[in-house]
């Protein structure tokens, strides 16, 4: 997995532990597979540095947790499951 991202330019020691957070998280071969081809693509992006990719990497997925997570509260709430 960290050979994969040395592809993606990422070579920090915290860069790295980013991304295999990112495997853990997501699978093995996370990058390669729908819905997450969109994280290879912004990886791949050489206009930026490996932090910078991260970043709206990480960005990217907290946005759609929260979003997730409204929905969920948002059926539950719907169904008087919560108060």
């Amino acid at each position: 997995m960290l050979a994969k991202a040395k592809e993606y330019g990422i070579d920090s020691e915290r860069d790295m532990m980013r991304y295999a957070s990112l495997g853990w998280v997501f699978g093995y071969r996370f990058d390669e597979v729908a819905p997450n081809l969109w994280i290879a693509e912004t990886l791949r992006n050489p206009e930026l540095a490996a932090g910078a990719k991260l970043d709206m990497v990480y960005s990217q997925v907290r946005a759609a947790l929260r979003t997730q997570q409204k929905k969920s509260e948002s059926t539950r709430t719907s169904a008087g499951l919560m108060s």
